[in-house]
């Protein structure tokens, strides 16, 4: 997430509740989704920051991204939310 950061500029945030290990292929699956999600976030939001969160919920696990970009309508809010 750092080199995402300096190489765009963009604030990055992640967060997570989970403090275990995955499965291999799991890690690497989730590492991908996030990578395709920054990826588009660089490319087409237009976003000065961006969070990831993977939660863990009895035995499963969510990976979910949220960014403050051109055009959002929760921009406002998630900007007053960061200061």
């Amino acid at each position: 997430m750092e080199g995402f950061a300096a190489r765009t500029g963009i604030e990055t945030r992640f967060e997570s509740n989970f403090d275990g290990r995955l499965p291999g292929e799991t890690e690497t699956h989730l590492f991908r989704i996030a990578q395709e999600a920054l990826t588009n976030v660089a490319r087409h939001a237009g976003a000065r920051r961006v969070t990831v969160k993977l939660t863990a919920e009895k035995g499963s696990s969510a990976e979910r991204g949220r960014r403050t970009a051109r055009g959002s309508p929760a921009r406002r809010r998630k900007a007053a939310a960061w200061a």
